[in-house]
């Protein structure tokens, strides 16, 4: 079977591709079996095949960066995971290994969409209308820098504790407990 599918091997990585998308799960928790039952030996893989193709390895490097640093799925998910990593260091905890998915209870998906839904309206501190997400920042409308304890941590990095302001307005916040500008609404706090 190696030796025809060598022979034909376009058809072959386009079928594997075509089974991958229509069984992604599957295939998903295979390779995580696979690799927790011998970590050293895929470590060991990955490095092998980065050795013989270096220029298939920069692309896909360069590839992951750009998705990391233009997608705003990434981007979201990625400030909350160092945010949360920082937060728990600061009250005595540690993030180590730990999925900020498995520890928040919501997806990267989840994240991504309750941030998109403060676009069309305005922001929550200026209220002045957001045109792109390249000018918004992700506010703690309870500040995480008032969490004591990892629980507080964590159940200040919901996303019913989230929402999504300029990034002026969010640095001029900083970490008051203030919900709109002092400066359109004197009141202030609620």
């Amino acid at each position: 079977n190696r030796a025809k599918r060598s022979t034909n091997l376009t058809k072959a990585r386009e079928h594997d591709r075509q089974y991958y998308e229509a069984h992604r799960e599957k295939a998903t928790e295979y390779a995580r079996q696979r690799y927790a039952a011998n970590p050293e030996r895929a470590r060991e893989y990955v490095r092998a095949r980065r050795a013989t193709n270096p220029e298939r390895a920069r692309d896909i490097l360069r590839r992951s960066t750009k998705k990391r640093r233009e997608n705003p799925l990434y981007v979201f998910s990625g400030r909350i995971s160092r945010r949360l990593g920082k937060a728990l260091i600061h009250v005595g905890g540690q993030k180590s290994n730990r999925q900020t998915e498995t520890l928040l209870g919501f997806t990267k998906q989840a994240l991504y969409d309750h941030l998109i839904s403060f676009l069309d309206k305005p922001c929550g501190w200026c209220t002045t209308p957001r045109t792109h997400l390249g000018e918004s920042s992700i506010d703690h409308i309870v500040p995480i820098s008032t969490a004591k304890t990892e629980l507080e941590v964590i159940a200040l990095n919901q996303l019913s504790n989230l929402r999504l302001i300029h990034k002026i307005c969010n640095l001029s916040k900083h970490d008051r407990l203030l919900i709109t500008c002092p400066q359109t609404n004197p009141k202030g706090a609620k």
